[in-house]
Order: C-alpha cells, then sequence, then structure tokens
C-alpha cells in the first residue's frame, strides 16, 4: 500500500469541526427523551456558528425570495380551486400569491399609471451637478440609474397627464434646481434618435430595463435649443431605421412628458460647448409622420392622374382654339389695310356727236349747204 498523502483526522474531534458529523449527532440528541429538543437546537445554533451551515430560510435575502415566490407563482398554474369556475381559479390564485409576495417583499407592485415622486435627496443642493455630463461612478449616475428605473415602470400616458406644460427651455436652463424633479410635458420636432446600447447603466438592467434611447427634440418656440429625452421604450410601429440616420429628415412631430433631471451639457456639430433640459421619460408620442408615396398600383391613384391628364389636353385644346381665333382676326385686319392691284377698266366706244344744224338766214342755204 502506498502512502497516504494526508493525515488522517478523527471523526469527532471538537477543535475541526465537520458538517456529517455535526448533523450525525445533531440527529443522535433529538432521540435523547429529556434533552432532545434542545439539544438538538442547540447543535444546528453551534453548527451555523461554526459556519458548517446557514440557517437562513428562503425569504432571508431578496434573490432568494424572489426565486421562491416566481416558482411559487408558476406552480399555482397547475390544479383547481374548489368552488371557483376554471376561468377564476388561476387568475385568482395568482392575484393572491401576488399580494402575499408583495407583503413579504418577495418582489415590488406598482401602478404603472401612477406617476412616483421624484425621489427628495435628489434635490438636495450639490447632490446632482448641473452644466455637466453623467460620468460613470459619480453620484450623478447612481441618481440616473433610479430615476430611469422609476421612469420603465411609470407608462407615458401616467406621464402626460401629471405633467406641467408651462415650463419651457428658458425656465428649465436658468433655474434647473428650483425645477429639478418637475414632469414636463414638451413638444416638438423630432430632428435626432438614438439607441443608448453601452451607456444603459447595468443596475438598471437588473432591474428590469431592457433598452435605452436618446431623443433630440427642438419645442416650438424654442428657436435652435433642443431638449434631450432619455427613455425606456420605442413607440407602437416606430420606423426602426431611423435609429442608424443622422437626422430625422423630414422631422417627426413628437410629444413626451417625463421627469426632469439636470441641466445637461453637450457639444455641438460646431464644436461648441451648449446646455440642454435633460428629461427621463418613458416614450414619446408621434403626432404627425411624413407623407408616404401612393404605391403604383393604388386604385385611387388611377382617377387622379386621369383627371389630372384631361384637365391638360383640355386646356391645350382652348389655348390653341383661342389662339387661331386671335390669328384670325388680325390677318382680317391686316387684309384689310392692304391696296387692291390696279384693275384697268374696259374702254368704251366713243360717242358720235349728231352734227349741229345752223339756222337758216334766208338765203336757202343751211350751213353752207343750200337748201331744196
Amino acid at each position: 500500500m502506498g502512502r497516504q498523502s494526508e493525515v488522517e483526522t478523527p471523526l469527532f474531534n471538537p477543535l475541526l469541526p465537520h458538517p456529517e458529523p455535526t448533523a450525525a449527532g445533531a440527529v443522535g440528541l433529538a432521540g435523547t427523551s429529556s434533552v432532545g429538543p434542545w439539544g438538538l437546537l442547540a447543535t444546528l445554533y453551534a453548527g451555523e456558528h461554526a459556519d458548517l451551515w446557514s440557517l437562513r430560510g428562503a425569504l432571508s435575502t431578496r434573490a432568494s425570495r424572489g426565486v421562491t415566490g416566481a416558482s411559487t407563482l408558476f406552480l399555482m398554474g397547475f390544479g383547481d380551486t374548489p368552488g371557483l369556475p376554471a376561468e377564476l381559479a388561476v387568475p385568482t390564485r395568482l392575484w393572491a400569491a401576488l399580494r402575499a409576495g408583495d407583503d413579504l417583499r418577495c418582489w415590488q407592485l406598482l401602478d404603472t399609471d401612477m406617476v412616483r415622486p421624484f425621489p427628495a435627496p435628489f434635490k438636495d443642493p450639490g447632490r446632482i451637478q448641473d452644466r455637466s455630463g453623467i460620468p460613470a461612478g459619480t453620484l450623478d449616475a447612481q441618481a440616473y440609474t433610479e430615476v430611469l428605473v422609476m421612469a420603465n415602470y411609470t407608462s407615458a400616458q401616467a406621464f402626460l397627464q401629471a405633467a406641467r406644460d408651462d415650463l419651457t427651455y428658458a425656465h428649465l436652463v436658468s433655474n434647473p434646481a428650483r425645477y429639478r424633479g418637475e414632469v414636463v410635458r414638451i413638444q416638438g420636432r423630432l430632428r435626432r434618435i438614438l439607441r443608448l446600447k453601452d451607456e444603459l447603466p447595468p443596475e438598471a438592467r437588473v432591474r428590469g430595463v431592457n433598452d435605452l434611447y436618446q431623443a433630440w427634440i427642438f419645442p416650438e418656440g424654442s428657436g435652435q435649443n433642443p431638449f434631450r429625452v432619455d427613455f425606456t421604450e420605442l413607440p407602437a410601429g416606430f420606423d426602426r431605421n431611423l435609429l442608424s440616420k443622422e437626422k430625422v429628415d423630414p422631422p417627426l412631430q413628437v410629444r413626451c412628458a417625463g421627469y426632469f433631471f439636470k441641466r445637461f451639457r453637450y457639444t455641438s456639430e460646431a464644436g461648441k460647448e451648449r446646455d440642454a433640459p435633460l428629461l427621463i421619460a418613458h416614450s414619446l408620442t408621434v403626432l404627425a409622420a411624413p407623407p408616404e408615396p401612393l404605391p403604383p398600383d393604388s386604385s385611387g391613384a388611377l382617377p387622379v392622374v386621369l383627371g389630372l391628364l384631361g384637365l391638360m389636353v383640355a386646356v391645350a385644346v382652348g389655348l390653341a382654339c383661342w389662339f387661331r381665333w386671335g390669328d384670325r382676326r388680325v390677318r382680317k385686319r391686316v387684309l384689310g389695310t392692304r391696296l387692291g392691284e390696279f384693275v384697268e377698266p374696259v374702254p368704251e366706244a366713243t360717242p358720235i356727236a349728231p352734227p349741229v344744224v345752223e339756222p337758216d338766214n334766208g338765203d336757202g342755204w343751211t350751213n353752207g349747204v343750200p337748201g331744196p
């Protein structure tokens, strides 16, 4: 036999506790008639103190509570509840389990149609820095993550109903500390939209935020001063091809509402440092889209095209007739002013005058001719 590489230790050594022998001792103590339960309890606590095992239950930590609650919900989807119809049994059990899980802090039930108040500590002076970005690892980044999670679980309609529409670009830029946390509504032209894949904080991702988008909106009356809006869900039917374009041209008319977070500092295309109000919202509402061309086989386009062609032909024929009639009038007037060709008159026969009869002077001679 070869040499043993390790020195064997006694099975029951109080200086070197092991889970297996300690558990065996607990089983033996449980059979003692007088002090069995107390001995077992003492052994269990001693084993936890010696890090042999943990007495934390399934509901001791948030992660284990979530797993236990989710497993319970899954298993409750099977079977019937006495006294309830089949179509009501499962929803009733699930709703009861959801409420119980909320009471036991397995999860938190949120009403997405209610806007939760902006956290008061984030309004303290110096907590959020204006005229700056959002560097990772700063207090601004922590606050940004928390507000982003709040906006993710609040519907866009709830934001619109609770928003103020009397706050303009000038209000938010001139006094950001006063209006921080207010729910602001804006409406204007969407000129750029991006999907921020790498900028989504990991802390927000593990709390259910799956996407992050950034929109630059120019409200009416703000001129060339945009708002930056960060949101977590695209509107239904939104054209995702716009995410890959530098600019949205023609711009879309949109409306949105969200928490005013800070006065954000950014670099413009001209390389200048500028500031924009930063809103954190759930989504956008597209009010108007650029007109789409009609398909070639559209039944409504053919009558319109034929009608336009007929109108053009009628106008052309009318103009041609009018010009011809005008030409005839002009030609007639011109011909009337010209001299006609000379036509030599036909000569008439020369008239022969009758002979002149002189009166008789009494000598018997008439016109020098002797009378009878």
